[in-house]
């Protein structure tokens, strides 16, 4: 098969890049391997809704520095105990700083009480 030589290396930032031609600068705009960063922290969501049964309710927060093209994984406690809704476990970027959770009935309609989840932001713009 055909051969391709790569150039991998860490940049001033400590981001990994690769690129199949010599690098003229290490901070020379390349391919990034992976997350540029990667984050864990807690929010507090309040759908402040009712979800009506069978439907969803989809509840805008802040997380400063989130870009659309980023990942945010959602993990709730295993405490909550809840069962007449679920969490979506990946939320949606939709612009820079505000993701989108999206709560889910699986029963009858049910108003959720705020409640704080642990997120893990994979930072890839």
């Amino acid at each position: 098969g055909v051969v391709t030589t790569y150039w991998v290396w860490v940049d001033s930032n400590g981001f990994l890049h690769k690129s199949t031609s010599e690098p003229t600068d290490e901070d020379d705009t390349t391919t990034i391997v992976g997350a540029k960063r990667i984050s864990v922290s807690t929010i507090g969501i309040d759908p402040n809704a009712t979800i009506l049964s069978g439907s969803v309710v989809d509840v805008a927060t802040t997380i400063t520095g989130v870009a659309v093209g980023d990942l945010i994984v959602i993990e709730r406690s295993g405490a909550s105990g809840i069962t007449a809704y679920l969490v979506d476990s990946v939320a949606r970027v939709s612009a820079t700083d505000t993701i989108q959770v999206r709560f889910r009935s699986i029963g009858a309609a049910v108003t959720p009480e705020p409640e704080t989840v642990r997120y893990t932001w994979f930072d890839f713009t």
